[in-house]
């Protein structure tokens, strides 16, 4: 099939490591795979010369939008929609589904479209409490345009379940197909080694997050956790990641007196490396849609940590049978779980637990869920 995934760029976020994973495994099952990306990602490569987007193969095509916002790109997306004569088009970005959907409109030839749902918290506060979305013409205008999509695809369950309480969108049409995660390429970087200092030579146990810097990652609960850790042993914490949180996470660091053990190192091209050698990995998230870097700790090897927040850390470690769960935003809870692990009662991950989401079960998952969509699209075609 020639397919086309449609997202914003290829750094450093969930959603974009997801789409670059995708369109490797894609290509490596023989199909004919282009990434259409926006401007920005050319405008994030010129602003950080040293930052590596994630990998995609030579075989994959990848084209740069000459505009940045959604509501810019109709005409662009018409014309490489008709030039490319795709099978099956997948946006992965909630501000490219309506320009994608008014390109798409009483096109002769219209490719099978699909919108994958990557947004944390579709029926919940930033706090992970249920609350149904506020009125807004541009939510309506987002919901109409997902409304015209031949399915959905959501990242998890509870997901999937939710897009179908908040709209409209029959529930026999959305998917759940989890991220692919574990691959050759993630394989090859845990073999490498660690880079940040605390993790070469580990002295004392290491506790490792990671994340966008911003309030629903709730790595400001985590600080204060870790502050009452170090009232009952000695451990360090590595936050990797960035965000427009930076300066209040350094000031609630020096406020509690915990610099010395804690260390804000900014991103790293080599995650995996460093989750292997870390002691406990947690998410302290308050909302998720799923959480890539809790797959990427348990393949990693690292026991975990993670609230029990909506919807997909519950179940990627099986409501605590792969994992620790805490209470959602529970400062006490978190710095309880991570104490459990660093003296000896984390759960060693298996790889069982990872099996889901090997580039291989997703990529048949995904075939399986697209031949189902073109069939009740085009009956008699598979």
């Amino acid at each position: 099939m020639k397919i086309a995934l449609i997202g914003t760029t290829l750094f450093h976020q969930g959603a974009e490591f997801v789409l670059a994973t995708l369109a490797r495994g894609l290509a490596a099952h023989g199909h004919d795979v282009t990434v259409i990306l926006s401007k920005y990602h050319e405008d994030w490569q010129t602003a950080h010369p040293d930052w590596k987007p994630f990998e995609l193969p030579p075989e994959v095509r990848v084209i740069i939008q000459p505009k940045h916002r959604g509501r810019e790109s109709v005409f662009s997306f018409r014309r490489l929609i008709r030039e490319g004569r795709y099978d099956v088009v997948m946006c992965h970005s909630d501000s490219y589904t309506y320009p994608l959907a008014l390109a798409t409109r009483l096109m002769r030839r219209r490719p099978v479209l699909i919108h994958v749902e990557h947004a944390s918290g579709v029926d919940t506060d930033l706090l992970g409490r249920p609350a149904r979305p506020k009125f807004s013409f541009e939510r309506a205008f987002r919901n109409w345009a997902k409304g015209t999509m031949d399915a959905q695809f959501a990242v998890s369950e509870g997901t999937a379940d939710a897009i179908a309480r908040v709209s409209r969108f029959p529930r026999n049409r959305i998917y759940t197909v989890y991220n692919p995660v574990v691959d050759d390429v993630f394989r090859s970087k845990i073999a490498q080694e660690p880079t940040h200092p605390w993790l070469k030579d580990v002295q004392v146990p290491v506790v490792v997050a990671a994340g966008a810097f911003c309030s629903m990652k709730n790595h400001m609960m985590l600080i204060r956790a870790f502050a009452e850790v170090l009232k009952k042993r000695a451990a360090r914490l590595i936050i990797f990641g960035e965000g427009p949180l930076r300066q209040a996470y350094e000031k609630l660091i020096a406020e509690l007196g915990i610099a010395d053990s804690v260390s804000l190192p900014g991103f790293t091209n080599n995650l995996p490396a460093e989750m292997k050698a870390a002691s406990c990995f947690v998410v302290s998230s308050t909302i998720e849609s799923f959480s890539v870097v809790l797959v990427e700790a348990l393949a990693a090897g690292a026991p975990v940590v993670s609230t029990n927040c909506p919807y997909g850390p519950s179940e990627i470690l099986k409501g605590g049978q792969y994992g620790i769960l805490v209470k959602n935003n529970d400062a006490a809870a978190m710095a309880e779980g991570i104490l459990k692990v660093l003296n000896g009662g984390g759960i060693k991950p298996t790889a069982e637990m990872v099996e889901p989401y090997t580039m291989e079960s997703i990529v048949t998952r995904y075939e399986k869920a697209i031949a189902d969509v073109i069939a009740r699209k085009r009956p008699g075609v598979a």
